[in-house]
């Protein structure tokens, strides 16, 4: 590394390291465990001091896309009915989708839309794998190119509405004009943010290539994002992606065939479109 790319590096970590937080409910609702025996008081308490998150919380459950047979009422209700980890994705998901439609709605939507198809594949896979939490994973896998827009600006935004020829060349690019790529920029935003340490992992690795047979959650993430990108929903404007190389229990798994995956992703992504 150059005196230079070392300089322009540390500009892009103080730019980031200034940016105020995703958002600090999510930061609690991440750093809970679903596990613990005060899981569902504590998720009820949380809820409670984020009167405007409940409200869009129980609008988002209601609404017809989830098709639930009885009426959500309380946050206590929602939490019994869903389940504290579809809960805690939903709650993502609304505060994901304010901060696209607040910077930049239109140069944000191929990425909103990538990051919803991840999550639902990343969820689906996890259901096949018994790994839980993939859903949250794959929602936020790609946070660092927010991050990068929100530090950089119109130069940045510029990046993710050019073609490129694959996503590599995509990475180049924005370390080139940033200081820093979105993969390491996620990861440190995700230090800085207080993230459990799978959701870092997971913005630093996640074009990689683990293991998947294994029920890695990285290698499950990673191959979520391939098949977002493949399925037809791409976190850049680039040539279509072939199909990538998936394991035999994947092929042959019924809530990951594509038709049926498309289908989730483009109802799910209506639900909050920007």
């Amino acid at each position: 590394m150059t005196a230079s790319d070392h300089t322009s590096r540390v500009a892009a970590y103080e730019r980031l390291t200034r940016l105020p937080t995703f958002h600090p409910t999510a930061v609690k609702l991440l750093a809970l465990s679903t596990e613990a025996d005060s899981a569902m008081a504590d998720f009820e308490r949380i809820f409670e001091a984020d009167l405007t998150l409940a409200a869009d919380l129980l609008l988002t459950a209601n609404s017809a896309a989830y098709g639930l047979r009885a009426r959500v009422d309380t946050i206590k209700h929602a939490l019994t009915l869903l389940g504290l980890e579809r809960v805690r994705s939903l709650a993502c998901n609304i505060m994901w989708g304010a901060y696209v439609r607040k910077q930049m709605a239109e140069v944000l939507r191929p990425l909103w839309q990538h990051s919803i198809a991840t999550a639902i594949i990343g969820e689906n896979l996890g259901t096949l794998y018994h790994v839980p939490g993939l859903y949250t994973a794959g929602l936020l896998h790609d946070l660092g190119r927010l991050g990068l827009l929100l530090s950089t600006g119109e130069r940045y935004a510029e990046t993710l509405v050019e073609e490129t020829t694959d996503v590599e060349e995509g990475i180049k690019s924005e370390a080139v004009l940033c200081g820093i790529n979105h993969c390491d920029a996620g990861a440190l935003l995700a230090q800085t943010w207080g993230f459990p340490e799978l959701l870092q992992v997971v913005m630093v690795e996640h074009h990689g290539h683990r293991p998947v047979g294994s029920g890695s959650p990285v290698g499950l993430i990673q191959v979520a994002c391939r098949m977002a990108d493949w399925l037809g929903f791409p976190e850049l404007r680039s040539a279509p992606s072939a199909m990538p190389v998936l394991p035999q229990p994947v092929l042959n798994a019924p809530q990951l065939e594509p038709i049926r995956l498309r289908e989730l992703i483009n109802k799910q992504a209506a639900i909050l479109s920007p």
